[in-house]
Formats: structure tokens, sequence, C-alpha cells
């Protein structure tokens, strides 16, 4: 189709001599025109609603002065951004640990250190990820919150077994498979069946694989998740290649290609299109093998997916290399070369804009905490003088009372200065009761309950005596200038 609509539109001039012959080329090709024009319309209101929810954020984050809420707009923020700005990202999340650190906000501080281990992970430094992932852990775990840490523990053992350390990713997701079904997280299963099958088959343990696999297609299932089955299936196609049934596995990727290919993620479908082609090979089918190897080369290409075209240039150089095409196996030797290169390029690429990139948080950070240190020695300087200014109003009202002033004014002093004392003390105890519950709102409200009925009664009692010795005094002062008088 694109052929021909390049080969008619560069003969334009050739179709303006003729009017009918342009209705009929219009005729022809509207609907091509609409469908053309409506994925411009929609690609571009995706990039807007994008933006818009980036917009609205910052938006939201720059009239935000309440801390808590500060923190969960830079968590939110950066968990947008770690898609596709990942330097962003990591500077916004470590602003967010700053703040949360200073009000010791857990939920904040948990969210935080997640994005940071995610970040980290896509960049494949994953002595980092861990380190933030550990963070994570000892929060999650002190917090008590049982999602969060079976989601910690996966994402813990998905880094080791990204570095090979399969049993040591096994011990974290046997950990967050108890914890999820201890507490019946049912949205975790799927999740912990294809990474346990995952480790299994890196183990050569078959059965055991099969077993998590179909378990994770049947969760997938389920569920209506056709890209989730699809994954599944390329689990149980490699186990039934590791088993030698050939026909049971080349059937699990004829299941899983399509529906990867539909999902447009076409760095996943070059690696099942691989897949399916080590398959082919390991079977002896080279025919079909290059076939696969070739297309699968094709679409790491057109997304310039330079490790996916490493990967497939290297298999296919051996394929021509054992087929005695010696000229082709060295073409793509060659190329396979070059992409090598290229990802040690793009490695080191990475490390020097890491070093910048963590120059920028520790400036952010050194910012933040400036900030911080200000908003504290405001709010410090605002309690003195609330401090002050509460004692000064006892004390006018005291002088007042000795002085020829209406009854009702004197009480209305008292009142007055004892409820600025008691909201005062309300005030002091709320970052503490804030401190022991770990911002949990219900126990926070039961502690301010608890602390209204001692404050209440007691704020009647102190009223009445109050108001009783400021009247006292007021009348023994008219006693005492009537006395001379008699």
């Amino acid at each position: 189709m694109e052929n021909r609509l390049t080969l008619d539109f560069n003969n334009t001039a050739a179709l303006t001599t003729n009017t009918n012959d342009m209705i009929e080329y219009l005729k022809k090709y509207t609907d091509s025109i609409v469908i053309i024009i409506c994925l411009i319309v929609l690609s571009g209101l995706c990039c807007l609603g994008q933006d818009y929810n980036k917009k609205s954020l910052l938006d939201s984050l720059q009239s935000a002065t309440d801390p808590e809420t500060r923190v969960r707009l830079l968590w939110n923020l950066a968990d947008e951004l770690q898609r596709y700005d990942l330097d962003s990202s990591l500077i916004l999340s470590h602003q967010a640990i700053v703040i949360g650190r200073a009000i010791n906000y857990k939920e904040g501080l948990s969210r935080s250190y997640g994005i940071i281990g995610n970040v980290y992970s896509r960049m494949n430094d994953f002595p980092k990820a861990l380190e933030y992932y550990f963070s994570k852990q000892k929060i999650d775990e002190q917090s008590g919150n049982a999602r969060n840490l079976a989601s910690t523990l996966i994402n813990i053992g998905v880094v080791f077994s990204l570095q090979t350390d399969f049993k040591e990713a096994l011990a974290y997701f046997e950990k967050a498979d108890s914890i999820s079904h201890k507490n019946n997280l049912t949205e975790m299963y799927y999740h912990l069946d294809i990474n346990l099958g995952n480790v299994y088959e890196k183990l050569k343990q078959a059965d055991r694989a099969a077993i998590f696999y179909n378990k994770a297609l049947n969760s997938a299932l389920m569920k209506g998740d056709s890209l989730n089955m699809a994954l599944a299936h390329i689990g149980l196609a490699n186990v039934y290649s590791m088993k030698g049934d050939e026909f049971k596995a080349l059937n699990n990727y004829d299941l899983a290609i399509p529906v990867i290919k539909e999902s447009k993620d076409m760095e996943m479908y070059s690696e099942a299109l691989l897949g399916k082609a080590k398959i082919y090979f390991e079977f002896g089918d080279n025919v079909n093998a290059l076939t696969d190897a070739l297309k699968s080369y094709r679409e790491a290409k057109a997304i310039e997916s330079f490790l996916k075209m490493y990967e497939s240039s290297d298999f296919i150089s051996g394929l021509y290399q054992k087929q005695q095409a010696y000229d082709s196996a060295f073409a793509y030797l060659k190329l396979s070369k070059m992409y090598g290169d290229s990802l040690n390029n793009l490695s080191r690429l990475k490390n020097i804009q890491a070093l910048t990139v963590n120059e920028k948080i520790r400036q952010n950070e050194i910012a933040e905490y400036k900030k911080l240190e200000h908003e504290r020695a405001k709010f410090r300087l605002q309690v003195i003088l609330v401090t002050v200014f509460i004692p000064m109003l006892f004390l006018v009202s005291i002088i007042l009372s000795k002085r020829r002033i209406k009854h009702s004014v004197i009480k209305f002093l008292g009142v007055v200065s004892l409820m600025f004392a008691f909201e005062f003390i309300t005030l002091l105890l709320h970052p503490l009761v804030e401190n022991i519950t770990g911002h949990n709102l219900f126990i926070e409200v039961f502690i301010f309950v608890i602390i209204g009925f001692i404050l209440v009664p007691a704020h009647h009692r102190i009223e009445k005596t109050i108001i009783r010795i400021l009247i006292n005094n007021r009348i023994q002062l008219e006693l005492s200038k009537k006395e001379p008088d008699q």
C-alpha cells in the first residue's frame, strides 16, 4: 500500500491534467487518507493527554505548601516521568525523599525509593537498584503494608534474576509468594508465578517451571489479559523446548507472537521471533530458523534497538556459517560487532550521564534542605511568638480585671486566652502524634479524640476558675475603693 501511494503522489502532475482521473484517485484513497488523519489526531491527543497530566501535576506542585502533599505530588510526577525521562524522575524522587525524611512520611519514602529502584533497574545499574529496593523493604516491613512489601520483594527478586543470581532471586520470590497468599493478594499471583517459572527455567528445572508458567497462564486467562497470557505461552514454549517437545514449543510461540505484535511492543516482538528461531535451530530446521531470525533483525532495526539487533545478527551469522554461506556469515558478524561496540559506547555514555545526574541530585538536595531549614526557622519563630503572646494575654486579662471595665469584657478575654493556650498545646502535640502513628489518619484521629476527652473538661474547669479569680479581683478592687468613701 505504501509503495502504491508513493508512486501515485509522485505522479500528481499527470493526474491534474485529467479531472476525472483526479476524482477517481480521491475516491480510491479516501479511506486511506481518513485513516491517516485519524491516526495523526489520535497520536496528538495521546501526547496532549500525557503533557496535560504532567502540566497538571507541575501546577499542583508549585501551589502546594503542605509537605506531605508536596511529597505525594513529587512521587506521582516522578512515576509519570520514569517511562520516558529517567533523569528527571530520579531528581524528583530524591526531592520527595528529602522532604519525606524531614516529616517522617513513610508512605512517601517507600514510593520514592521504589521509583528510584525502578529507574536504576531500567538503567541496568543493579547495585544501585538493590540499594533503594532494600531501603524500601525496610520501610514496608516497619509500616506493615503487606502489598507494598510483596511488590518490593518481587522487584528485588527480578534484579537478582537479571544478575543471574537465580538462587537468591528464588528466595525473594518465595518470600513474596508466602506474603501474597497469607494476605490474599490475588493481584500479585500472576507476577509471582511468571517470575518463579522464569527462575526455575534458568535453573533447568523444567517440570517446576511448567507448573508456575501454567499457573500464570490460568491467572491471565481468568482476568482476560491477552498480553500476560502471551508471556506465559513463551515461558511454556521454552520449557517444552528443554523437554524436546518441538510441536508444543512452536505451538506456544504461535499463540504468543500475534498477540505481542498486536500490543505494538516491537522490541518484545523481535525477541519472541528470535526465540522461535532458536527453537527451530535446536530441532534442525535451519530454513525456518533463518526466516524468523531475519524477521527479528528487521523489527529490531526498525525500532533501532541495538541490543536486539546485536542478538539477532549474532545468531544469523552463526546460522549462515553452519550453512557454509561464509560471505553472509561474515557480513552479519561485522554487523554484530558494530552493534556490540555501539552498546559499549551507550554504556559508557550512560555512566557519564549518571555522574551528571548524581551532581544534579546533590545540588537539588542542598537546595531542598535549605528550603526546609528556612520553613523550620519560620515555624520556630511563630511558635516563640505564640508562646510569648499567650502569657501576655493572660497578663492583660489580670491587669484589666483591676480596672473599671465591664465584667463581660474580662470574661471574654479570659476565655480567649484559655482557648489560645489549649489550641497551642494541640498544635505542639500534632507532629509528635504523626511520628508515633506513622501518618496513619485513623490512629491520629483516635488519639486526638482521647486528648479531647481530657482537655475539654479541663478547659471548662480552668475557664471557670480563671473567670472566678478575675471577677473576684474586680470585686475586691471595687470594695477597696468604697471603704475610704464610707
